[in-house]
């Protein structure tokens, strides 16, 4: 997806800060690329057809009938760190791949479990020093 910034938003805001700062608040998919190999062919030139999980041909803007037509092809695939699905309108053929959640990076679930399995220990001889003493 590329940005196009107008002049004056350009003068505004040379360095793109703004824009950056935008992307990081979008959350963890910025992080990731959104780039996944896809199988569809958008065009008016051929004829809608399905031969998955090859290719599809797909025309490239969605009709009135996708709102209620569109049916699951296939089984959910992973790409990019997300698990996929296509649909397809089973009246006109337009196809989209819909990304149906974020697969979980299993390095860092496990960075993360060790420090809450560390975050709330007290260490013994914290306790043990409370009581004694004089005031």
């Amino acid at each position: 997806m590329s940005y196009t910034r107008s002049a004056a938003m350009a003068k505004a805001d040379p360095a793109g800060i703004a824009l950056r700062r935008n992307a990081r608040e979008f959350g963890p998919w910025h992080r990731r690329s959104r780039r996944f190999p896809s199988i569809i062919q958008y065009t008016d030139r051929e004829v809608p057809s399905s031969e998955y999980p090859a290719r599809i041909v797909s025309p490239p803007r969605p009709a009135a009938c996708c709102a209620f037509g569109m049916v699951n092809i296939g089984t959910p695939q992973e790409a990019g760190g997300w698990l996929l699905q296509y649909r397809r309108c089973q009246r006109c053929g337009f196809t989209v791949r819909r990304i149906l959640r974020e697969i979980p990076d299993k390095a860092l679930l496990a960075q993360l479990r060790r420090a809450l399995a560390h975050s709330f220990v007290r260490e013994t001889g914290d306790i043990g020093n409370r009581g004694s003493g004089s005031r």
